[in-house]
């Protein structure tokens, strides 16, 4: 970071985006706000983002992506100036920034900013119950491994924003199925949206007076990774009260994940499009079935786009078929460690290639297996990698050919990408090809691989 670059500011500012600056400290913040007050002693920011780490892109070329720094040299003080200056904030990024305590979202809360987005996630000294300070036009909370988050804290997140529709909870070791029982039991003092329910729908969630009713949420994303307390049960006491939900995500939850209670949310949820349910050793086909609606009757799985089933060993080929023909919006299917076969690989890409849908991906690692025939026979149709073109990929150096070439092509939208341990050997081979030739070329080969890698391709 350039000291001498953080002055250049003014009252005509609105977006102040500082992340990755590691030499950002306190004083400097404070001078930056000064610099861009206006009429009032306040500024005109409506999004912030000082999250306390960030990646780099470099890193990504030299080996596994590597966690870098962010704003990690700002105090407590310095963010208080920031935020109580800036009343006209909307969106605010403070992930990870070990500064950040409960007085800054009490600050948020003072300055009356019609605030609508914020992102506290893994900032390890904030007390989760400052998270009930927040104003109430929040839309968009992500809230992911904070320190003791507890069942008590989410049922007063469900009542204190009515109209929140992204709430990520993920890594939330504490919550409990009975934190999401309460959340949608009606009381007497309930005044918002309910729905009432015949007795057969409301079964074992049942509650006292209110039992017919279930308060409607207004979720459009969940994010629950991670959450080992949870079981499928908490899923079945949102269901019906969740209609508009379209994200959910539940990796990493575990073997109490069962199928019963997720069934009975899939077919109340018709909207949704992504589905993350990465390690949920113990589901079976029911769920898979849920999401693989007859022709005749587009309900849930409908709309669905993005399935993640890795290391889901229960759920078999059959099913995975099946559910590939009848989700006519499928994009992107993570199936590794599955029971997938070659055949089904097939059928994926030539679905997406019969649809047209730009983008498309299917991920079958973790087992040789699979894969050589697909890499055979669909080649031409197909691309390892997800790429795209730009002055930023010099330091990627992957393969993109010029149109009506030979090679992988990684650039080109209509190839399906398909991850596979062949798919690997056909980038390493394609990587040892371009090194033998640089060398052979010599001085001039060298350059001429300069120029190639001025076309490579990114990972995005």
């Amino acid at each position: 970071v350039q000291t001498c670059a953080l002055p250049i500011s003014g009252t005509f500012v609105r977006s102040l985006d500082l992340r990755g600056m590691v030499a950002l400290n306190g004083g400097m913040l404070e001078q930056v706000v000064d610099l861009s007050m206006g009429v009032g002693g306040v500024t005109a920011f409506t999004y912030i983002d000082l999250r306390g780490e960030c990646f780099s892109l470099q890193s990504f070329a030299t080996g596994p992506t590597r966690q870098h720094a962010g704003c990690s040299s700002l105090d407590a003080s310095s963010l208080t100036y920031l935020l109580s200056s800036a009343p006209a904030l909307t969106s605010v990024n403070l992930s990870a920034l070990a500064a950040v305590q409960g007085i800054h979202l009490w600050t948020l809360r003072s300055t009356h900013a019609p605030l609508t987005v914020v992102d506290i996630s893994r900032c390890p000294n904030l007390d989760p119950s400052a998270l009930l300070a927040l104003p109430s036009s929040l839309i968009c909370l992500r809230a992911a491994a904070i320190p003791s988050l507890s069942n008590l804290i989410l049922i007063s997140l469900g009542r204190n924003y009515p109209n929140l529709e992204v709430l990520d909870l993920s890594w939330s070791p504490a919550l409990s199925d009975s934190a999401f029982q309460s959340l949608v039991t009606v009381d007497a003092s309930h005044e918002g949206p309910k729905i009432e329910l015949r007795a057969s729908q409301v079964g074992s969630s049942a509650n006292g007076g209110g039992e017919n009713f279930k308060r409607l949420l207004p979720w459009r994303h969940l994010a629950l990774t991670g959450c080992k307390g949870l079981t499928d049960r908490a899923l079945q006491h949102v269901a019906h009260a969740v209609p508009d939900l379209e994200l959910l995500e539940l990796a990493q939850v575990g073997r109490r994940l069962h199928s019963n209670g997720l069934v009975k949310l899939l077919e109340t949820t018709p909207k949704v499009r992504k589905l993350d349910l990465e390690d949920a050793i113990s589901l079976t086909d029911e769920v898979l079935a849920a999401l693989s609606p007859p022709s005749a009757r587009p309900t849930t799985g409908a709309a669905l786009e993005h399935l993640i089933i890795s290391s889901c060993p229960a759920l078999t080929d059959p099913a995975i078929l099946t559910l590939i023909e009848r989700c006519p919006a499928l994009q992107t299917l993570e199936s590794d460690g599955t029971t997938i076969t070659d055949t089904t690989a097939h059928a994926f890409v030539n679905a997406v290639r019969a649809r047209g849908t730009p983008g498309a991906s299917l991920s079958i690692l973790d087992d040789r297996s699979i894969g050589r025939r697909l890499r055979r026979e669909l080649g031409t149709q197909t691309r390892p990698r997800r790429g795209q073109r730009g002055f930023w990929t010099i330091p990627f150096g992957y393969h993109d050919e010029p149109a009506g070439g030979r090679g992988l092509r990684e650039c080109e939208e209509e190839r399906v990408v398909v991850r596979s341990f062949y798919s690997a050997l056909a980038v390493d081979a394609a990587d040892r090809n371009r090194e033998g030739e640089g060398k052979g070329r010599g001085e001039g080969g060298r350059r001429g691989e300069e120029r190639e890698k001025r076309r490579a391709c990114v990972v995005s």
